[in-house]
């Protein structure tokens, strides 16, 4: 055990640091405290009281040779000048042999200062160190000094057991010193009455604890009101921050000052006299002169009138007579680049000749964009290729639009209905036509449509087909949608779906399936009717919020979306009659569908996720149905990795079938969705992650459904059918590609007797749940991309 520590790599007199623990005032988190430390000491694998890394980097250092690199770097050197002294200077030959020759000296340059492999994947023993304690001392008192401890003192305490140190801090905090008066010297009496006014935004104020963190957010607070006030000249340097801590019993005192420019009585305020819009920053044409035309105040340079003036107009947000602005200067670079026209948006400001001008330089994007991609994805079961093609072409009508064709066709893997224990091809492919304008299509006024020009709005026009074939049945649908786009806040995105309407069709059923879907009808389930030739519609409002940092593994980051759904719009008001002639069927229902993940980090290799998720799907047309593609499905490597796709549930449906054997032959849906998952991410190595997973939920129908018993959402009894999984994970993340490996077991069975259903409890493995094949334990997935 003490060579698995790492503590048989010590020498004489060495010992590990193996622990360190940092207690402080309970308003500082932990995290923060910490990092006040020099040293940290070494990894852990899954928490595990191994130190794997450093069996990793010493096995590389017994064979690590720097003298045996040289020699090998000096041999390739002179091997390689030779041949490239006896070629022609400048030929291919021997650029590509120089380029070979410093692929391959750099590849033992980099040995020569990181180490082999071996010691680059692993990390040598952290030893105890005197200094580097003493440093850390001094760390957190200042640490803690600048959160108001100004008394505080750090004491530490060294343990050793078995060669392995423990190092424990101890804050002795003593008072925390709070504000309580703050002066003001502001000689600029414009200056100060404008920041008088944003007096409610201050970051420091009287009575609260002092904290230097929040001088610096104060410092950059009065930034941000003088530079969208017009200051543009205006830097931080010229805030200044004065704090004495003798003013009182556990008191301070502040002075801001705001000093003013040498030599000047005040700060200059700005005001545009021009704005120069150039829509061909990066054209070149020799022996022409850009043309100009002034609309709305702002000049308009370019070779060739290519874009509408009028619709660039509603993403500028600087005019002439209007005082500087930082903000709108941001706001209006933000707003032209989400246009999808330009390579770049450059703004500056150019203050010579006693003028104030601004100028806007964009550069086209070319009109058309062909672009390819093909890959591996996931979209049910198993991963499989997938081909993607699209066309863009942009500034459709002149009014800065986009026209799309795409198509995609994409093969993954599926149980068959047939044999759930083999593995069939899933199809889908399909074609969209689209334009994409940037602006609300709607009858409102121009001053309205510049007014909306701040929330980035878009209007897009899409038909389309789809093909599916799957195991169990083939699918086409053709439809068509007017969507309006637009966002509020930072990344913080909607969707309203005005007309959503689809064609659907399933000319083919597996025989097996269909002869289910008949049983299912005989007691009182008539899900067979959405396979029948149908008409979709809805209206749909969906809201998507994630932080900059989403989808990247181990840094912080969040994503919010819900979805509100009324399906059957457009048929009510057509009347369900008109389709009925037609052997069509409509569905009329409601459906909200909510989503939230967070990723915290604990570190920059090791971090939690998690994610929680509800909806509800309620029917209340005459066949009491959703379409098939609008109910709920759990299991799968996105969902409870216990189970295989959408064969969990529904409640605590038993699966037995009529040989009273246990079958997850078919698919289950439900209207009723409950799903949480907690995930512990580490990075191993590079590129090689692993993850411990707790996957929990079900699926539910809202009415009794005789065909499958225990179906039924109840409130005295759904916590006790909510199904639990749990497993581990192995991902290589190619930056590009993250391919994943996960093994989940199923702890929580609701599927099974009540009493029986923990995986411990006696009875769990009572027949006819005893068959191993059939139950399936534990559930292999293979996938693309993390589950959340």
């Amino acid at each position: 055990m003490m060579g698995c520590a790492g503590t048989r790599h010590l020498k004489e007199g060495e010992y590990m640091l193996y622990k360190q623990k940092v207690k402080g005032p309970k308003q500082l988190s932990k995290e923060n405290l910490t990092k006040q430390l020099v040293e940290s000491s070494n990894r852990s694998l899954f928490f595990l009281p191994i130190s794997l890394y450093n069996s990793i980097y010493y096995a590389g250092l017994k064979r690590y040779d720097p003298e045996k690199l040289e020699a090998r770097r000096e041999l390739i050197i002179e091997e390689y000048d030779q041949e490239i002294a006896s070629l022609d200077s400048g030929s291919s030959k021997q650029n590509r042999l120089i380029g070979k020759k410093d692929k391959k000296v750099g590849k033992i340059d980099k040995s020569l200062v990181e180490g082999n492999l071996f010691m680059r994947w692993g990390e040598p023993i952290a030893i105890l160190d005197s200094a580097n304690i003493d440093l850390s001392k001094v760390n957190l008192e200042r640490y803690v000094h600048s959160k108001g401890w100004f008394r505080a003192k750090v004491n530490y305490d060294v343990k050793i057991k078995q060669r392995k140190a423990f190092v424990d801090y101890a804050v002795n905090q003593g008072p925390r010193y709070r504000l309580d008066s703050i002066f003001v010297d502001i000689p600029d009496t414009a200056m100060k009455s404008l920041l008088r006014s944003k007096r409610p935004n201050r970051k420091i104020v009287k009575g609260q604890p002092y904290d230097s963190e929040l001088l610096s957010e104060e410092r950059q607070r009065i930034d941000n009101v003088l530079k969208n006030n017009g200051y543009y000249n205006f830097t931080r340097q010229y805030v200044r921050f004065e704090v004495d801590t003798t003013w009182g019993e556990h008191q301070v005192a502040i002075k801001l000052s705001i000093l003013l420019p040498q030599g000047q009585q005040k700060h200059k305020v700005f005001q545009l006299d021009s704005v120069i819009f150039t829509t061909d920053a990066s054209v070149q044409e020799f022996g022409r002169n850009r043309q100009s035309k002034l609309y709305k105040g702002i000049k308009y340079q370019y070779f060739d009138r290519k874009y509408s003036e009028k619709v660039l107009n509603r993403r500028v947000y600087i005019r002439p007579g209007q005082i500087y602005s930082r903000e709108n200067t941001l706001n209006t670079q933000r707003e032209l680049a989400r246009m999808d026209n330009f390579k770049f948006v450059n703004i500056n400001y150019d203050t010579t000749g006693g003028q104030f001008v601004a100028n806007i330089f964009v550069s086209p994007l070319e009109r058309y964009q062909w672009s390819n991609e093909a890959g591996l994805s996931i979209t049910q079961g198993y991963p499989g290729p997938f081909l993607s093609m699209t066309l863009k072409r942009r500034n459709i009508f002149g009014r800065l639009g986009t026209f799309d064709i795409d198509a995609r066709i994409g093969v993954d893997g599926v149980a068959a209905a047939s044999n759930p224990d083999k593995i069939l091809a899933s199809t889908e492919a399909g074609g969209n036509v689209g334009i994409t304008l940037p602006q609300f299509f709607l009858p409102i006024s121009e001053e309205t449509k510049k007014k909306l020009g701040f929330y980035d709005p878009k209007t897009n026009v899409k038909a389309g087909i789809t093909f599916t074939t799957r195991p169990e049945y083939t699918r086409f649908e053709v439809r068509g949608s007017n969507t309006y786009s637009w966002t509020t806040l930072k990344n913080n995105r909607f969707d309203f779906s005005l007309v959503d309407i689809g064609l659907i069709r399933t000319p083919r059923m597996d025989s097996v399936y269909l002869a289910r879907l008949e049983e299912l009808q005989q007691n009182g389930n008539n899900l067979i009717l959405s396979f029948r030739p149908s008409v979709v519609s809805n209206m749909r409002l969906t809201s998507t919020r994630l932080s900059e940092n989403y989808g990247i593994s181990l840094l912080g980051s969040s994503y919010f979306s819900y979805s509100i759904e009324p399906g059957g719009t457009l048929t009510n008001l057509v009347g369900k009659d008109f389709f009925g002639k037609r052997n069509l069927e409509t569905y009329s229902y409601v459906k909200f569908d909510i989503d939230y993940r967070k990723m915290s980090p604990i570190d920059r290799n090791r971090g939690w996720a998690y994610k929680v998720r509800g909806g509800i799907a309620i029917p209340y047309g005459t066949n009491g149905l959703l379409p098939y593609e609008k109910y709920f499905f759990a299991g799968g490597s996105i969902s409870n990795r216990a189970w295989k796709p959408r064969r969990l549930g529904p409640g605590s449906f038993d699966h037995i079938n009529e040989n009273g054997q246990v079958s997850y032959q078919f698919e289950q849906n439900g209207e009723i969705i409950i799903e949480t998952s907690l995930e512990y991410r580490q990075r191993i190595f590079r590129f090689i992650q692993g993850a411990l997973f707790v996957d929990a939920g079900n699926i539910w129908t809202i009415s009794e459904d005789n065909a499958r018993p225990g179906a039924k959402f109840e409130f005295n009894r759904f916590y006790k059918e909510i199904a639990i999984g749990a497993g581990a994970g192995l991902r290589l993340d190619f930056s590009y590609l993250l391919v994943r490996l996960d093994a989940g077991l199923k702890v929580v069975d609701p599927a099974r007797p009540e009493g029986k259903r923990f995986i411990l409890d006696l009875g769990f493995n009572d027949p006819p749940f005893d068959d191993r094949v059939r139950t399936e334990p534990w559930i292999w997935t293979i996938a693309i991309g993390y589950p959340f």
